[in-house]
Order: C-alpha cells, then structure tokens, then sequence
C-alpha cells in the first residue's frame, strides 16, 4: 500500500500501513481540535512523537507528550486537541472507515 496524506482542518494524517493492521501518522496544529467521535469497530493506540496532545474522552482528560501513550478502547468517546503542534502515531484494526462523528 502506498502511504496516503490528507489535509484535514486540524492538520493532517497520512496512512502508512493498512493491512492486518492500520498505521497512520498525524498532525495537529496548536489550539485545533479534532471531531468528536468514535469507533464501531477497532481499538487505537496513540503514541505522542513531538509536542502535546490533549485526549479527552467522556471520562477523562489525559494530557501526552513524547513517548507516552493511550489505548482508546472501541465505542469510547473522544477527541483530540493539540496543546502545542504535536505529531502521533495512531495504531488500529484496519477498518479505515470507522468513525461515527458525535455533534455536541
């Protein structure tokens, strides 16, 4: 599979793997925010590489900075909020399609 990068609002993410599993690398801009929503299907993994991320779910707020992580379990509720530019790594199920957006 060949990498795919795509400009979001907030940033952007780039699909590196999708296969067995999925691997995307991220971007998100200071003080930008990305959708609320959740997964149907898979369970990530967030890996903070440079800067600070800001997760919140429906029951916590859990601030990442490089090298830590969060596991989101599936139909968990979140977002994710750059604290600073801050680049991640997500790793999934590979069902690139899965996120119910949540309007709040």
């Amino acid at each position: 599979m060949k990498p795919s990068h795509v400009a979001k609002r907030w940033g952007w993410e780039e699909t590196l793997h999708l296969g067995e599993y999925m691997a995307k690398l991220l971007f998100i801009r200071k003080g930008e925010t990305t959708s609320a929503h959740y997964h149907e299907k898979k369970t990530e993994t967030l890996t903070v590489l440079t800067g600070a991320l800001e997760v919140r779910t429906d029951t916590e707020i859990t601030l990442l900075t490089p090298g830590s992580s969060m596991t989101l379990l599936k139909d968990t509720y979140h977002r994710m909020i750059g604290q600073s530019d801050c680049t991640y790594v997500e790793a999934s199920g590979p069902y690139p399609e899965d996120s119910v957006r949540v309007c709040l």
